[in-house]
C-alpha cells in the first residue's frame, strides 16, 4: 500500500489549459521590516526557467532606479507622464545634487517629490501645465493603490508565478526550495498557495493516516468484541477487513497510478464499518453450528445461513457505488465511489473465501474456548 502514490488534488480536466496553460502561484508573506532581506529570495529564484514572474514591492515599485531606468519606467505609463531621460536627470539633480550619477529613487519617491515639492513650488510649477499636473496626481494615486496591494500595515507579499503543476515531485522540490530560501533570510514568513497546502499535506499525511487507521481498527475491534465477548474473532475480522483496505489501495496504485486522499480516508473508515457486518453474520452462524456440529458441517451451515444476506446487501452496495462512480460528473465523487466499490468487492471476496479458512484454523481459540460450546463438540 505504501508504494501507491497519494493524490491531494482533484484530477479535473480543463479544456482551457490546452490554450492557456495553467499558472501556479505561491505567495510569500513577510514583515515590512524585512523588505531588504526579501531581495535575497528574489535573487535566489531568478533564472529558474519554470518561474514566469516574481512580483513584489522590493523588485517593482520599491526598487531603487537610476535616472535612465526611471525614464524607462515612466515611459511605460504613457501620455503626459512619459518624461525623457534628460528631464529625469534634471529632476534627480534637483532632488539631491550632491549624489550625482549614483542617485537612485523609487517610483513613489519620485512622484511624492514631484507632487509635494515641485508642483507646490512657484519656481517650478510653471513648467507643468494643468493636464500634466492632473496626470501626475492621478499617477501618484495609482502608485499608492498598487503599493497597498503589495504592502499592508505590517506585512508585504511576494507573488511567485510558475508553470509547475499543482502536485508533482518537481513541485514539492520547488516548494521546499522556496521554504528554505525564506527560512534562511526571513525571521517570520508565511507561504500561501494550493501547492503549498498540498506539500504540507504530503509531508504529514502518512503519520495522520496511520493514526486514523489505528483509531478505526481499535474502535471496530472494541465494538465487535462486545458482540462476541472473545477477542479472537474480532481480531480476525478487523485484520481481514483492514487487509481488504490494503489490497484496494495497492490495486488502485497499479491500475490508476495514484489514489485520491479523500477516497483513501473514506475507504479506511466506511469499509471497515460497512463490510465487517458480513463477517459478523458469517461468524454468528458458524458459532451456532459449532455447538453441535464439526467444523466442515458448521462452515456449510454458515454459508447457507449467511450467503443470501451477504450477497444481497453486498451486491446492492457494489452496484450503487459502481453507478455513482461511472455516471457522477464530479471527479471527487466518482473517484471516492469507484474506490469504495472496489473495496467492497475485495472485502466480500475475503469474507467469503478467506474468513472460513481462518475461522477453521483458529477454531480452538475462537469457538471451543467459549463457555456455551462443549469441549466434546466434534472437530
Amino acid at each position: 500500500q505504501r508504494l501507491t502514490p497519494i493524490s491531494f488534488t482533484e484530477k479535473n480536466e480543463d479544456p482551457l489549459e490546452e490554450v492557456f496553460p495553467k499558472e501556479n502561484r505561491v505567495v510569500v508573506l513577510y514583515r515590512n521590516a524585512e523588505e531588504a532581506d526579501a531581495a535575497a529570495i528574489v535573487a535566489g529564484l531568478e533564472g529558474d526557467p519554470r518561474i514566469k514572474s516574481i512580483y513584489g514591492y522590493g523588485n517593482t515599485l520599491g526598487k531603487a532606479l537610476n535616472a535612465d531606468e526611471m525614464a524607462a519606467a515612466l515611459g511605460s505609463f504613457g501620455g503626459d507622464i512619459a518624461i525623457d531621460g534628460g528631464m529625469v536627470r534634471m529632476l534627480y539633480m534637483l532632488y539631491d545634487s550632491s549624489a550625482g550619477a549614483e542617485l537612485t529613487m523609487t517610483l513613489p519617491q519620485l512622484f511624492d517629490y514631484l507632487c509635494d515639492d515641485l508642483l507646490t513650488d512657484a519656481r517650478y510649477s510653471l513648467f507643468f501645465n494643468d493636464e500634466m499636473k492632473a496626470s501626475l496626481l492621478s499617477g501618484r494615486e495609482m502608485l499608492a493603490d498598487a503599493v497597498r496591494q503589495m504592502k499592508g500595515e505590517n506585512y508585504a507579499r511576494l507573488i511567485l508565478t510558475s508553470t509547475h503543476p499543482d502536485e508533482s515531485a518537481e513541485t514539492y522540490a520547488y516548494i521546499d526550495r522556496v521554504r528554505n530560501l525564506c527560512g534562511d533570510n526571513l525571521d517570520e514568513y508565511y507561504l500561501v498557495g494550493n501547492s503549498v497546502m498540498v506539500s504540507e499535506m504530503n509531508d504529514t499525511f502518512d503519520h495522520e493516516y496511520l493514526l486514523i487507521t489505528m483509531i478505526t481498527a481499535v474502535a471496530v475491534f472494541l465494538v465487535v468484541l462486545l458482540a462476541f465477548r472473545n477477542p479472537t474473532l474480532p481480531l480476525i475480522l478487523t485484520l481481514l477487513v483492514q487487509c481488504g483496505v490494503f489490497i484496494t489501495v495497492a490495486g488502485f496504485g497499479q491500475i490508476v497510478g495514484a489514489i485520491y486522499y479523500l477516497a483513501l480516508l473514506v475507504v479506511q473508515s466506511i469499509l471497515m464499518g460497512a463490510t465487517i457486518d458480513y463477517g459478523i453474520v458469517f461468524c454468528n452462524f458458524y458459532r451456532e453450528g459449532r455447538k453441535t456440529q464439526a467444523i466442515p458441517e458448521s462452515l456449510r451451515a454458515a454459508y447457507e445461513g449467511s450467503i443470501h444476506t451477504i450477497m444481497t446487501s453486498g451486491s446492492i452496495l457494489v452496484f450503487c457505488l459502481a453507478s455513482l462512480g461511472i455516471f457522477a460528473t464530479a471527479v471527487m465523487v466518482s473517484e471516492v465511489c469507484s474506490t469504495l466499490c472496489v473495496g467492497v468487492l475485495v472485502a466480500l471476496f475475503l469474507i467469503l473465501f478467506v474468513l472460513p479458512g481462518l475461522v477453521a484454523c483458529f477454531d480452538r481459540l475462537a469457538i471451543r474456548a467459549e463457555k456455551n460450546v462443549s469441549p466434546d463438540t466434534p472437530v
